[in-house]
């Protein structure tokens, strides 16, 4: 069976769903084709700023932070990158690009005054840019911080740059959203080709020997596996409400997650922090295990499968508990006696590693235990 991996993103033609991200990763031209040569099927280059937040970045940038407690525990890749090239050298980078690489090219805007949105982007669309992707919602840029009407602001921006400008123009939207698919509807509606569902998140991280904020001492952009289910919620939840294409973005870890974005129906998906970690053999990997999933699924493109779980998505006012008669039990061949399943229940009805008739069928013993000692039966 021939399979066909292709996807029309924005009017864009890619030969697979999955995007570098804007990072450092795509700054330059020779990390580009690196990345082209991995088999990425197209770049967002690392965002261009209107207003300068640094001059250059400062060292180091990166931390992994881990947290959590026994099985919840989680990393996170919590940086600082903003961006120090001016828009001539930004210019002249996707000019050069163009020239060298065969894969879209996307810019990556984020400014801050209706001037700079104009001509920025009809700089980067002479430049040769395929698309310009707007960044309003950098984890160290302005917007996140900004005290305008940030809705409102995003769908006036897009609607001047549709008058504009010729090529396609995709939103980038923060995590940090009340309602993303209101957002992103409204977005369509002022003329966006395609949103992406998410960047990273902005936070901070503490070192309470110090008492002082970590690394360059501001807030910073973190993300990681952990991320993915919050992006496949709203990914799925606006599938069937927005006619433009959705990039689902945060949270990949494994070809797995490629699949799991597809079938809430994103029609690309994005990555960073998973190059960041692995390197870009990682992307050849993604792409074997997509075409293997494909082929033991009998697939033949990604649209056989694209948004395939929606349907099967219950709205919680009508989820069926009439007939749960679930509850623990324990295999005593298995059972260590570490005891931590009568720790966690909260309704005390494991007592001496029996289970009573006070279970409910919560399920978290089950979960926590190590040894896989407890099953849920009816």
């Amino acid at each position: 069976m021939k399979l066909n991996t292709y996807v029309d993103y924005a009017g864009l033609r890619l030969s697979n769903p999955i995007i570098a991200a804007s990072s450092n990763l795509t700054k330059t031209v020779k990390r580009m084709k690196n990345l082209e040569e991995s088999s990425i099927g197209a770049i967002i280059v690392k965002s261009l700023l209107e207003k300068k937040i640094a001059k250059k970045a400062p060292k180091p940038r990166f931390k992994i932070i881990s947290s959590g407690i026994h099985l919840l525990k989680s990393d996170s890749l919590y940086s600082y990158e903003p961006s120090d090239w001016s828009l001539e050298k930004y210019a002249g980078e996707i000019t050069k690009a163009k020239k060298e690489l065969r894969i879209p090219v996307i810019a990556s805007l984020a400014c801050i005054t209706d001037e700079g949105w104009m001509s920025y982007g009809k700089d980067l669309e002479e430049a040769g840019a395929d698309a310009i992707e707007l960044n309003f919602s950098c984890p160290v840029g302005p917007h996140i911080s900004s005290e305008d009407d940030f809705i409102d602001r995003l769908v006036k921006i897009v609607k001047m740059l549709k008058q504009e400008l010729y090529i396609p123009i995709i939103a980038k939207l923060t995590p940090q959203l009340t309602n993303p698919t209101y957002v992103s509807k409204n977005l369509e509606k002022a003329g966006a080709d395609a949103v992406v569902m998410f960047n990273r998140f902005s936070g901070l991280e503490i070192n309470i020997k110090e008492e002082k904020p970590i690394l360059c001492g501001s807030y910073c952009g973190y993300g990681g596996a952990w991320q993915i289910n919050h992006s496949l919620r709203w990914v799925s939840a606006s599938f069937k409400v927005l006619d433009v294409p959705i990039s689902g973005s945060g949270g990949v870890s494994s070809a797995e997650d490629i699949i799991k974005y597809i079938l809430a129906g994103a029609t690309t998906v994005q990555l960073c922090t998973l190059i960041h970690m692995k390197g870009i053999s990682v992307i050849k990997e993604l792409n074997k295990g997509l075409r293997r999933f494909m082929i033991d699924k009998g697939y033949s493109c990604l649209d056989d499968f694209r948004g395939k779980v929606v349907d099967d998505i219950i709205q919680p006012s009508d989820i069926d508990v009439s007939s749960n008669n679930m509850r623990a039990r324990i295999d005593p061949d298995k059972c260590n006696s570490c005891g931590i399943c009568e720790k966690v229940c909260m309704n005390n009805a494991i007592v001496d590693f029996q289970v009573s008739s006070k279970c409910e069928g919560c399920g978290l013993c089950a979960e926590v235990c190590a040894n896989k000692a407890i099953s849920m039966v009816n």
